[in-house]
């Protein structure tokens, strides 16, 4: 994203293809802001940590997924709606997580 705010005249090298089956927005629906919020020296030392990790294995390739408990596609764990059947799910007040019937817990006074 950092080079796509420099030159967006070439942001179209931008790979969104993990994020195809959530409810993650495309970054090409978003606006891009007009400068980057961070200097070329630390952009480098954020590439080098996410390559670190990436070469060190404990990352894996994909995004972790659960079953959908209305039609059973497998979505991002994370989502807040099913893209196979539009089910959707509250988001927990603390992380934000989706609040799935069989792991949500409820406050016993006030529901």
């Amino acid at each position: 994203m950092y080079d796509a705010i420099d030159d967006p005249e070439n942001a179209g090298g931008i790979d969104n293809t993990e994020f195809e089956n959530t409810d993650i927005p495309s970054p090409f629906d978003i606006p891009l802001p007009e400068k980057n919020f961070i200097g070329p020296h630390d952009r480098d030392q954020i590439r080098d940590w996410v390559l670190e990790i990436n070469m060190d294995g404990s990352v894996g390739q994909s995004l972790p997924l659960r079953r959908c408990g209305q039609c059973g596609c497998d979505i991002y764990e994370c989502s807040l709606a099913c893209g196979g059947c539009n089910e959707k799910w509250q988001p927990c007040i603390i992380s934000g997580l989706p609040l799935v019937k069989n792991d949500a817990v409820c406050c016993k006074i006030c529901n």
